[in-house]
């Protein structure tokens, strides 16, 4: 079975979460991972609830996941709404 680690970094819009994980997807990348990368941003002005997903395999990966195994939070919504998707000893780094 393909192991695939998941990283979701998820916030408000206007905190970066884009251009940090496409810089997380490169590094990944470029040290011979392959990755897929999932953004979701359905808010168009600052303050809204935003998230990207980095699938990393050693494996290709071809689509996303619906479970997390390390999530960066920078809000508390963050927490609230992605709580039910960690894996059983998933990481989590909060920003309050």
């Amino acid at each position: 079975m393909q192991k695939i680690f998941t990283l979701k970094i998820a916030g408000m819009a206007g905190q970066g979460i884009k251009s940090s994980g496409i810089l997380y997807a490169r590094f990944a990348n470029r040290s011979g991972c392959h990755i897929y990368n999932y953004i979701e941003y359905p808010s168009v002005i600052r303050g809204g609830h935003n998230v990207m997903q980095i699938n990393i395999s050693s494996e290709e990966v071809m689509g996303p996941s619906n479970k997390t195994d390390f999530l960066v939070a920078l809000n508390q919504e963050s927490i609230d709404v992605h709580a039910d998707e960690l894996t059983k000893g998933a990481g989590v780094v909060f920003d309050g």
